[in-house]
This record gives C-alpha cells, structure tokens and sequence, in this order.
C-alpha cells in the first residue's frame, strides 16, 4: 500500500473542493449548523474515488454504496470521530443521498441508521463537521418521480456538486 501511496501522481488543484475542506477545520465546529456533502460527479477512470481519500489522507474511511438496495447506505458502524475527518462514500446514488438527508447535512444531532419496525439493528453516529464526500457517475433522477422538483431543490442547495470539463481527470498527467 505504501509503495501505491508513493508513486501516485499528484492530484489537480480545485479552488471550491479545496475550499469546502477548509470549512471542516475545528474553527468552524459550533459555529455552522450544517454542511454540505461534496459530490465528485464524473465519468469512470478520472480518479475521483482517490482524490476524495487523498483530501483527508489516513483519516478517512471509505465504504461503497455499489450494488445496494434502493435507498440504502453500507454499513457506518466502523465510524470513529477519534479517527475519521471524513467519510468517502463511493458509487453513491442520489436516492440513498435523499433517503438519508439529515446524514448527509452533518448536522449537530445524532442519526439513527439500520433501522427497522423492532430497531433490532440500529445504531447512531454522530458526524457533525464530519466531511461528507460522494463519488458517481450520475446523479440523474427518475423524470417521473412525483417528487423531482423538491429532490433537484434539496440535493442543489445541500450538495457541492463538482465536475471536471469533459476529458480532464483528477490527477497531474
């Protein structure tokens, strides 16, 4: 792994990603209510899963969102406030952003995940000032959803949606 970390290219310099990180410094915590999750939208191959994990390097945790169930995220309980800054959510869809929104505010109140009719396997996390991160493809939304315009609303206000020009990649050539 460490010979990886070594021979990777460094990654380009984007003024709003870079920042959206520095609005998670400690400064902020107790000042901001709420942030917005970064979004690294873009075609397969540019590099975005590891441009998230290099942004808070060794104190992230990664876990895909590939090939889950509607609505559903993986598996959080591995979150640690003592050892993670962020959390990098890979292939995430917008209907698992939507259906777990106060999640991804990173708002000051716990959230309850895994939940069920008898809460058997629920758990809470509390990530307040926790920097969010998705990385996808598309963030493309049923046109015939009878909620489409309230989800566009709520996912441009309290997302960061961030997209190279057509060709670019995530790191130094």
């Amino acid at each position: 792994m460490l010979q990886l970390v070594q021979n990777e290219k460094p990654f380009v310099y984007n003024k709003e990603l870079e920042d959206w990180a520095k609005s998670h410094d400690e400064q902020n915590l107790g000042k901001t209510c709420r942030w917005k999750t970064a979004i690294l939208l873009g075609e397969t191959e540019e590099g975005k899963t590891k441009k998230a994990m290099s942004m808070f390097r060794g104190r992230t945790l990664k876990v895909s969102c590939n090939g889950l169930p509607f609505g559903i995220l993986p598996c959080l309980r591995e979150f640690d406030r003592d050892l993670h800054d962020c959390i990098v959510f890979d292939e995430i869809r917008p209907d698992q952003i939507l259906g777990n929104r106060e999640l991804f505010q990173a708002g000051v109140f716990p959230v309850k995940l895994s939940q069920s009719a008898c809460s058997q396997h629920e758990y809470r996390i509390w990530c307040y000032g926790t920097a969010l991160i998705g990385c996808t493809n598309s963030l493309s939304l049923p046109e015939k959803s009878p909620t489409l315009a309230e989800d566009q609303n709520w996912l441009s206000k309290n997302l960061l949606v961030v997209k190279l020009e057509k060709g670019k990649v995530w790191y130094v050539k």
